[in-house]
């Protein structure tokens, strides 16, 4: 009966992860999270369970407070109705996803069951866009142009028919990426296995993460993809302990150097890399030119060669300094709500005014500060979780939840990550990492 019971929770998680990207499966979704939550904590054992997960998971206890303040800013929100329906929609969505997460880590079968669970699943997703972009390569032939995204022979840059948009499809990327290259670091340097798979198909996967999200366009995509990685090389050199230099430096130079054939490829593919700097530049001057608020009313400004601004450079710069500087004339917040750096726009410009694209934001205007460094509290305390399990030595929990975190934090930066399904993915993995790792720590003691 128990073997049963897993079987069908393992289903329904695999449905869910897959579907999570996939547009018009909210409704689903949502099914799919209610009748996991009631089959993990719906009997006496998962309740017990979710009273010891809650009073001992801190990362828990930092997303709680922040809760706390969320419903306090009703107080004096501009919008209070919007952010209710945000709270309920958003973010009460969010930390059932981390319950899920930590139900599935609570889950009676071994860790490399539960890896190879996630691994079936972001194997499967990779697959399923290769085989999505190789249908339209057939249909239409080989990109005739790459000018940051692939331009098909019918003149149509390459979409992705699977997921919405090219943030979507390098989020799965990144998420991918950085679960298999924890798992390849400890497997090579310590040769601890942890998913149930051969080094040639995770290889494969690493592979396939990093050539969809260049086929996606997404620059931000690959710089996420590029710092991950360099992340995870300061992290085998802060702690790493056992290898010796020589094969820890080999190691080291061999990485360094996909890194820069990569990043080389990039540059030469995407020719925006050559305006990034100066469109950049003027994109901080937010009060000079308001094209990043409508294009359609105000035309892009020009770079000092007469040539137009790289667009993507200019808005996102544009829109982190308008953000900074909205979120410091409000300190406390206007309340939590996607619309809140839209708000701010509409305000001062009128008209329709488009999200700022970075998470951080967005938090930093609808949260306030207070709520940002809680968030941000959250964050660092599976940050430490997983330092600290790294400090006995490199492995593959340890590894994903640093990268993680980081990858995700660094991410919200420039790409508005922290919302609808993709902050609910992000909570999830938070909270099967978080739990792991207490309970494995508490075994050890």
């Amino acid at each position: 009966m128990q073997n049963r019971h897993v079987h069908i929770v393992n289903s329904l998680l695999f449905v869910l992860l897959l579907i999570f990207s996939v547009p018009g499966t909210i409704a689903l979704r949502y099914i799919l999270m209610a009748i996991l939550l009631l089959l993990m904590f719906g009997n006496k054992d998962g309740r017990a369970d979710f009273r010891s997960m809650v009073k001992e998971n801190r990362p828990l206890h930092g997303l709680l407070a922040l809760t706390a303040w969320l419903l306090l800013q009703l107080l004096w929100a501009g919008f209070p109705l919007e952010v209710l329906g945000e709270l309920k929609g958003q973010w009460l969505a969010a930390l059932l996803c981390f319950g899920i997460g930590a139900g599935f880590a609570l889950s009676k079968q071994e860790l490399t069951a539960k890896t190879g669970l996630l691994h079936y699943v972001f194997l499967f997703g990779l697959l399923a866009m290769v085989l999505d972009y190789a249908s339209q390569f057939l249909h239409w032939g080989w990109p005739v142009s790459w000018s940051g995204i692939p331009v098909l022979a019918n003149g149509l840059e390459i979409k992705s028919r699977i997921m919405a948009s090219k943030v979507q499809v390098a989020y799965f990327c990144t998420l991918s990426f950085v679960f298999y290259l924890s798992e390849l670091i400890s497997r090579l340097l310590y040769r601890k296995r942890l998913v149930p798979v051969t080094l040639p198909v995770l290889l494969l996967a690493l592979l396939l993460a990093v050539l969809l999200n260049a086929f996606s366009g997404a620059r931000n995509g690959f710089v996420g993809l590029s710092m991950t990685f360099l992340s995870g090389l300061f992290l085998l050199f802060l702690f790493e302990k056992k290898t010796a230099p020589v094969k820890k430096a080999a190691f080291m130079l061999a990485m360094l150097l996909c890194f820069a054939g990569g990043a080389l490829l990039n540059y030469k593919l995407d020719s925006r890399w050559d305006r990034f700097l100066s469109s950049a530049t003027i994109g901080a001057q937010f009060e000079e030119s308001q094209a990043w608020v409508d294009p359609h009313k105000w035309p892009y400004p020009l770079l000092a060669d007469g040539k137009p601004v790289d667009v993507s450079a200019y808005e996102r710069m544009a829109f982190l300094a308008a953000g900074l500087d909205y979120a410091l004339q409000n300190p406390l917040g206007s309340g939590f709500s996607r619309s809140a750096f839209m708000h701010e726009v509409e305000q001062r410009y009128g008209g329709k005014a488009r999200h700022s694209h970075s998470g951080m934001i967005e938090f930093m205007i609808g949260m306030g500060f207070p709520g940002l460094l809680l968030w941000l509290l959250a964050l660092f305390r599976l940050l430490s979780l997983g330092s600290d399990r790294l400090r006995h030595g490199i492995d593959m929990p340890g590894l994903w939840s640093v990268l993680l975190v980081l990858g995700f934090s660094g991410r919200m930066v420039v790409e508005n990550i922290s919302r609808d399904h993709m902050l609910m993915m992000f909570m999830l993995f938070a909270g099967f990492l978080s739990t792991v790792l207490y309970r494995e720590t508490s075994r050890d003691l």
